[in-house]
């Protein structure tokens, strides 16, 4: 019989047998359909490895794979038209998200060509991270994305807003200069880096 061929079975409650061969085919199948989604939106993975596996049915685990090793644009976009490097920034930080996971995507990304300087509603991944770090005056952010090649001369492009034209350093200047935001270490560390 079919059974004896496969070698071994399970055997449920009430008789139900579900052989090894059965249930290697739907953890392949499962995995398959895993790796073709996140190909399709990278995102996914970048979500997955780091909200902690608190990301619906994709293991961390098979999110780190994938992100290092698989052959997916590091330029894509997400549903949203945000780039995915954009996203990862976006994420670090937030509820939820590790910091750590967070700044290994953004290494693996930048490591397998994904643009740095990519913008979204007219900020440089830096010039947002800039931004984000007057909520929790996190250095770690800006300066991987020092280390990755981001260009902190690149300008803010936000038609009709006060910070148009400014670069990351004017910007973050800009922000360091209100009475309730404390940034002065990131413009340090922005102007280390522009010399």
């Amino acid at each position: 019989p079919l059974n004896q061929t496969l070698g071994f079975v399970m055997t449920f409650g009430h008789g139900v047998k579900i052989t090894a061969f059965v249930i290697t085919a739907l953890v392949v199948a499962w995995m398959s359909t895993l790796a073709v989604a996140m190909y399709r939106d990278p995102e996914m993975a970048v979500l997955a490895f780091t909200t902690n596996d608190t990301y619906p049915r994709i293991p961390a685990s098979l999110a780190s794979k994938f992100l290092r090793y698989a052959p997916y644009n590091p330029n894509a976009t997400s549903i949203l038209g945000q780039p995915i490097f954009s996203a990862a920034c976006a994420g670090y930080g937030l509820l939820g998200v590790s910091k750590q996971r967070s700044l290994e995507v953004l290494s693996t990304l930048g490591a397998k060509g994904a643009n740095v300087d990519a913008r979204h509603h007219g900020l440089t991944s830096l010039q947002a991270a800039v931004l984000s770090s007057t909520f929790d005056n996190d250095p770690d952010l800006v300066s991987l994305l020092l280390s990755l090649g981001a260009d902190p001369s690149l300008r803010v492009v936000r038609p009709g807003k006060p910070i148009n034209g400014m670069t990351t350093i004017d910007f973050a200047e800009y922000l360091d200069a209100k009475p309730t935001i404390d940034i002065e270490h990131i413009v340090a560390l922005l102007k280390a880096h522009d010399t």
